[in-house]
């Protein structure tokens, strides 16, 4: 079967552990990893869930933080939803867990 990205929970990792690789001229890691791209402005990366391509909101959209933190994934939730370009997935981050619904169903 092949993996639908829910269920996954949120790391936080840095750029400087060994787990970031390059595949088709793009950056991976592990999937469901946020990392911190700019201190000043609190923004983060996201590995997608499903494919593990690292990415960014498009197109000037943004990431609102509705509970948690970056410095504790663990039970972050973000909104408005999460639309991934690479593999097409698209979902929410709910108290730490990637899902399919906003109030954090499968």
């Amino acid at each position: 079967m092949e993996p639908t990205g829910f269920g996954v929970k949120a790391t936080r990792i840095d750029w400087s552990e060994p787990t970031m690789y390059i595949k088709n001229d793009r950056w991976h890691g592990p999937p469901g990893a946020l990392l911190r791209y700019d201190d000043k402005s609190g923004g983060f990366l996201m590995c997608c869930p499903k494919c593990c391509e690292l990415g960014s909101p498009k197109d000037g959209a943004k990431w609102t933080t509705v509970e948690g933190s970056f410095e504790d994934v663990s039970n972050l939730t973000l909104s408005p939803s999460i639309a991934k370009s690479c593999c097409g997935w698209h979902g929410y981050l709910v108290k730490g867990t990637f899902c399919a619904t906003p109030n954090g169903g499968m």
